[in-house]
């Protein structure tokens, strides 16, 4: 039983920034199925491939253009700030969107006659990895990299006006499940045959697959919780990394071939790769601060969330990979 109690949809329009994303798309769609009336927040330049059929008000803004914040957020009881960068050219970048971005939105929404409710959709990253045993909320914050520091910044700043709006943290794991583009390379990896075994390999990792993650969110919003709190999500158990790749190669049907990468090569790898894109207009997908994240053991206790509005998550990693597969043959990606 849930410390706070479920409420029934007191909080109706709710505003879905980076509504047009691969974690964003399936909020509005969860909330649309839990009833709530579903504003999709967008910038006009925005993809919305992934929103075709999902009956959803549209509103456009960009949290780094205050000026258009509070037509964005107009008639929105609650505002779901999911939109973000999770890498950017530059660590400017990630601060201007991730944490500057996030309280000039905070501030439009405080000002605002409407809006009642404030769900930061943060990171796990924003508190860094678990070298000795189980992350939880009352460990002290420690990011090792940009993105995560972004994330914990906007958290701080997000946290001064806990007291002038109901205010709560999302900090999912690494999020995977169809259109996930960043965990892709592991699975295309295991589809060619060759599993990574990247540094120690019996290093524990929690995922969280993506319908796991937006039915805990819907949940967080149809409970009455302490302003300022905050829930790391993330599926039930830890897997170690060769587990993981394993379960890969399983669900693929593949007898991928282990392809050990030592952890110094991996960095080395990072490193190279930011330099090559140094001189061009493109973001590495691997840098030294990825390679360092993808080394470190993620594993958390989910037990805070549980308390508070009892999250749920209901897909192993086994049965979330079929169906992250399934989609990206379809879709012509394997």
């Amino acid at each position: 039983m849930a410390e706070y109690p479920a409420i029934e949809n007191k909080y109706q329009r709710v505003l879905v920034t980076g509504a047009n994303g691969f974690i964003g798309s399936r909020l509005c769609s969860s909330l649309l199925e839990n009833g709530f009336t579903v504003i999709a927040g967008v910038r006009k330049s925005a993809n919305l491939d992934f929103l075709k059929g999902l009956k959803v008000e549209f509103a456009y803004g960009d949290v780094t253009q205050p000026e258009s914040l509070p037509g964005l957020i107009q008639g929105a009881d609650v505002v779901i700030h999911n939109a973000g960068l999770v890498k950017a050219k530059t660590k400017a970048r990630l601060f201007e969107v991730n944490t500057h971005g996030s309280e000039a939105l905070i501030k439009a929404c405080v000002e605002s006659d409407s809006v009642k409710r404030f769900i930061f959709v943060s990171s796990l990253a924003a508190y860094g990895p678990a070298p000795s045993g189980l992350r939880c909320e009352d460990d002290t914050p420690a990011p090792i990299t940009t993105y995560g520091r972004s994330k914990l910044e906007a958290e701080k700043l997000l946290s001064a006006y806990a007291d002038k709006i109901n205010l709560q943290f999302a900090r999912p794991v690494g999020v995977y499940g169809p259109g996930d583009k960043e965990i892709f390379t592991f699975f295309q990896s295991v589809a060619r045959g060759f599993r990574p075994a990247i540094g120690d390999t019996n290093r524990k990792i929690q995922l969280i697959y993506v319908e796991d993650l937006v039915a805990g969110i819907t949940k967080m919003l149809k409970h009455e919780l302490p302003s300022g709190e905050g829930y790391f999500l993330a599926e039930n158990n830890a897997s170690t990394f060769a587990e993981l790749t394993q379960t890969m190669a399983t669900a693929l049907g593949k007898r991928a071939i282990p392809l050990p990468i030592p952890g110094w090569l991996f960095r080395i790898f990072g490193a190279l790769s930011e330099l090559a894109c140094a001189v061009t207009p493109f973001t590495p997908i691997l840098t030294r601060e990825k390679a360092r994240e993808i080394l470190s053991p993620w594993e958390i206790s989910i037990e805070h969330a549980k308390r508070h509005f009892d999250f749920a998550p209901k897909t192993d990693f086994i049965v979330g990979a079929k169906e992250t597969i399934k989609w990206y043959k379809e879709h012509s990606w394997l």
